[in-house]
């Protein structure tokens, strides 16, 4: 528990020094420390590591710090995201109510990280966030191009353990992601459910599962009508299978 408590003060440190950055900077060392409260060890090691992730930068000439405008872009990308989801959800829910299934959103926001949300409650639901366990992440990445794609593998090299850094760099999972873009989707067994790319209007892309309402009743022949509908480019939020097989040509 101790443990715990720790590492959520940690998190908490680093996350009101990054929001004091983003709002008073340039900002030095000195002047974060009086403002956050915090200890000025604490906080230059709270600086060192938002450096180390290029969420801010020292000014030359001052030290003083700043966000970087690759950590602004993430941001905005973020919140165009979201914008574009919450107009997704009010067409997927009257689906779901007609046709009794379920939506999962993933949306690839960071580089390896798929957030997901719930369609029905609006509220952000359990997946892993690992990104080789996660039932999203390779068809997510089926909905990139294969530059976006390359870089999401490379990063991902840097948090896998060997035998998964070999499966990337074999191109074995690059194989795995070319085949579910071939297809349109994957098969989600656990669910009785599948997951299809999912293309924004050109700000994200993610996945998107479908599967039964109806507990201890697949209707496995409804989902799949459903996800064929969706990728039949009727619906310009979800790319039309035939624009996802041209990607991984």
């Amino acid at each position: 528990m101790a443990a715990t408590q720790d590492t959520n003060r940690g998190f908490f440190r680093i996350l009101l020094i990054l929001e004091t950055v983003a709002e008073h900077g340039p900002i030095t060392l000195d002047e974060v420390t009086e403002k956050t409260g915090i200890s000025r060890t604490a906080v230059f090691r709270a600086l060192k590591v938002l450096e180390e992730r290029s969420w801010i930068r020292p000014q030359m000439g001052t030290g003083a710090f700043a966000v970087t405008a690759g950590f602004v872009g993430k941001l905005r990308r973020a919140n165009k995201t979201y914008d574009e989801v919450d107009t997704l959800l009010p067409i997927l829910k009257t689906i779901a109510k007609e046709q009794k299934v379920h939506f999962d959103i993933a949306v690839l926001e960071d580089l390896i990280v798929p957030r997901v949300v719930e369609s029905t409650r609006r509220k952000r639901i359990d997946d892993s966030n690992d990104f080789f366990d996660s039932a999203f992440t390779f068809v997510a990445l089926a909905a990139e191009d294969p530059r976006m794609r390359m870089m999401v593998l490379k990063t991902a090299m840097d948090q896998a353990e060997p035998q998964q850094v070999e499966a990337i760099k074999n191109g074995e999972i690059n194989s795995k992601i070319r085949a579910i873009g071939a297809q349109g989707f994957d098969e989600d067994l656990k669910n009785n459910g599948v997951i299809i790319p999912l293309n924004g209007f050109g700000s994200f892309s993610g996945a998107l599962r479908v599967a039964s309402a109806l507990t201890n009743q697949p209707r496995l022949d409804v989902v799949n009508r459903v996800a064929e509908e969706l990728q039949s480019g009727n619906l310009p939020a979800i790319p039309a299978r035939l624009s996802i097989q041209s990607v991984n040509t």
